[in-house]
């Protein structure tokens, strides 16, 4: 990969988010240094926020042939096969499961491929209600020169269409941790260049998993009507 070149991209910057305001949050033991800002792709234009400095990324949406009324992202996600996670996005996704923190906060431990990065994601659910999860973690990530952290806000959400359809949205951000700017920094990178990577990569990856992650949601939700 080009970052990452030589050097992998890890799991920055990556892609989407379907929340129009993210707040920043505060990380245990590892504080974000740097925002992500999230931007929403329609049809075939973008919107972006003019004053933004930092990299945007687009969000991806699917609309799937279901009420709302039916939808349940959090009982889908907290109750999701490994085989079905599988298939959300061949061959990037290798494994998924559940546990909680000691505090009693459900999580979801996902293991993925961005490029060649392989990406541990720690998601504790911030909010879990049958339109919206908030997942936020900071994830591990195994790259070929080496591993390192960033924070990851996954959020995953639903709204009405009409009668018989929402649409589904998948959204992540990416916020890079002070050990995550060591790493770069140690590898002669600048923070541009591994968002640049992460709009390629992290672009590929949620184009893919989206409408996949949507029609799972949809089959849950019609085999308990």
């Amino acid at each position: 990969g080009e970052i990452f070149g030589e050097l992998d991209p890890v799991h920055l910057c990556i892609l989407h988010t379907g929340a129009a305001n993210v707040q920043q949050l505060i990380v245990r033991r590892e504080r974000p240094i740097f925002r992500m800002h999230e931007t929403r792709k329609e049809g075939s234009r973008e919107r972006r926020d003019p004053e933004r400095q930092d990299p945007v990324f687009p969000a991806y949406s699917h609309v799937i042939a279901v009420p709302i009324g039916k939808v349940d992202i959090a009982d889908w996600l907290f109750n999701l096969p490994e085989a079905e996670y599988q298939r959300c996005c061949p061959p990037d996704h290798i494994s998924a499961g559940t546990t909680s923190t000691d505090d009693g906060r459900r999580m979801s431990i996902n293991v993925e491929m961005i490029g060649q990065t392989l990406m541990v994601q720690h998601y504790v659910a911030e909010t879990a209600t049958p339109q919206l999860c908030r997942m936020v973690s900071t994830s591990d990530a195994f790259t070929p020169n080496g591993r390192t952290r960033v924070q990851v806000i996954w959020t995953l959400s639903a709204k009405r269409i009409d009668d018989t359809h929402c649409e589904y949205t998948n959204g992540v951000i990416a916020h890079p941790t002070a050990a995550f700017m060591d790493f770069i920094a140690q590898h002669g990178l600048s923070f541009e260049q591994a968002a640049e990577a992460r709009q390629r990569d992290g672009g590929d990856h949620n184009r893919r998993e989206t409408p996949l992650f949507a029609e799972s949601i949809a089959r849950h939700a019609l085999a308990g009507a």
